[in-house]
């Protein structure tokens, strides 16, 4: 019998959308073998892959692509003081620096008016206050001691770089 949109009887059957975790549960029991009693034939696999991919990140491959990263964001930094001088940084790249978290602080990502550059004007504060100051590491998400040879550039995107004790803005700004 051929199909004909006046049969309703031999159209194909539509599949009604599950609700949201019903859908996400149907994954788990049919992708991922999750409480079905039955074990996954792909968890070996995944096993060896996530063992590969741990020897990978410490692989000297990997560092060299952290210290890559660590690099760029310098770079940006750099490249805002050399152009910035002339009055020729793009607009759109000033915008990104401006409203995105790019830089890595004790409490995460955060846009460079979120952001403290640690001196010592700041120790007075440090018992009372946690505030997000720039990882100067030299972990993947750091950006090393070079980043105090830009202060001049950090302070001009918003980054607090001296704590004035005057100032009640320098630690209301940190507000989460």
């Amino acid at each position: 019998m051929a199909y004909s949109p006046s049969s309703p009887s031999t159209a194909p059957a539509a599949e009604m959308p599950l609700p949201p975790r019903e859908h996400v549960e149907r994954i788990r029991r049919e992708r991922f073998f999750i409480g079905r009693g039955e074990r996954n034939p792909l968890a070996e696999d995944m096993h060896q892959a996530v063992n590969y991919l741990s020897h990978e990140l410490y692989s000297k491959d990997v560092h060299f692509l952290m210290e890559l990263i660590q690099e760029i964001r310098l770079a940006l930094i750099s490249c805002y003081k050399e152009l910035s001088e002339n009055k020729t940084f793009p607009a759109n790249i000033l915008k990104f620096m401006h409203t995105e978290k790019w830089l890595h602080t004790s409490h995460g990502f955060r846009t460079p008016d979120k952001c403290a550059l640690f001196d010592c004007s700041w120790e007075p504060v440090i018992p009372v206050a946690s505030l997000p100051f720039i990882d100067d590491s030299d972990s993947i998400h750091g950006t090393g001691k070079k980043i105090y040879s830009y202060k001049k550039e950090l302070k001009a995107l918003g980054v607090a770089v001296d704590l004035k004790p005057w100032s009640r803005y320098s630690l209301v700004k940190f507000s989460y």
